[in-house]
């Protein structure tokens, strides 16, 4: 259900009608590759594709289906970007769409570790929606290899998905999404083509008993490559993990049918920006 911060102090509900449109934005997650049970934050980039204009984002993000305390499964989980200035594990202006028009970042902070939830406007008219939509912040500490879903749309839980504000009708436009995976390498596979294997062991000898990365043979990701960097590759040497998982499209009518009905519309008509203040409160257990 959504909740809308209103100007006029008036509610308004609205259903969504853009299963027929033409022409709407397209968000592809895809597979990002990750370093198992790694020390510091990686990241992840989101975009949009499609070129129409937008006036607002209401993100909505969820690994594994939220985790264990959300029916899902545990996973990689999501992290601030910048400990030192935000706890906030996504940047929706930075080199965004957004980046020279809107009005402020908003985080719900009452969200799992495995989900995240965040909002913002234009401060005014739109902007093109083709570009990078978000850069977020995820953690792999404790998790092990594997392939963890990335999502932005049909939560186990909940009804929520990614909206890119709303249209000259007050519909939220919701963008065609193709769910992604998270996938985590096996410790060992320093050039991340998937596979532990001799390339990986040669990497790791020419390197051995120097301050190293990933690429040169560091696993566990404690800036030196040694004999425990040695013994990580032996253990998962010939193990590999697909890095091209795929994941189905999520049709514009499936979405739309998730969009829960609000109340009707009180008195007053209300303008598209205290529209697009809407945040949704999550129906989780």
């Amino acid at each position: 259900m959504w909740k809308c911060i209103l100007g006029c102090g008036a509610l308004i509900g609205f259903l969504s009608a853009v299963a027929g449109a033409q022409s709407v934005p397209s968000i592809v997650v895809g597979n990002d590759v990750l370093l198992p049970n790694w020390p510091t934050v990686q990241t992840i980039q989101l975009n949009v594709t499609g070129g129409q204009p937008v006036n607002g984002l209401v993100l909505d993000a969820q690994i594994a289906d939220g985790g264990p305390g959300s029916g899902g499964t545990a996973g990689p989980s999501f992290a601030p970007l910048n400990p030192t200035v935000s706890s906030s594990p996504a940047d929706l202006i930075t080199g965004t769409i957004f980046a020279s028009n809107n009005a402020g970042q908003q985080d719900n902070t009452s969200v799992p570790s495995q989900s995240y939830s965040g909002s913002l406007i234009t401060s005014s008219g739109t902007v093109n929606a083709n570009g990078l939509l978000a850069t977020m912040g995820v953690s792999t500490s404790a998790i092990g290899p594997g392939t963890y879903t990335l999502k932005l749309a049909r939560f186990i839980n909940a009804p929520d998905t990614t909206s890119l504000g709303v249209d000259s009708n007050f519909n939220p436009i919701i963008p065609n999404i193709t769910n992604g995976n998270l996938v985590v390498l096996y410790p060992g596979d320093t050039n991340k083509d998937g596979v532990v294997n001799l390339a990986d062991l040669l990497t790791l000898t020419r390197n051995f008993g120097k301050v190293g990365t990933w690429a040169t043979g560091d696993t566990n990701g404690d800036g030196v490559v040694n004999l425990a960097d040695f013994q990580n590759l032996s253990r998962n040497f010939g193990k590999s993990i697909n890095l091209n998982p795929s994941a189905p499209a999520i049709s514009m009518a499936a979405l739309s049918a998730q969009v829960a009905v609000p109340e009707p519309a009180a008195l007053g008509v209300l303008s598209a920006v205290s529209l697009l203040f809407c945040r949704r409160s999550r129906r989780r257990k």
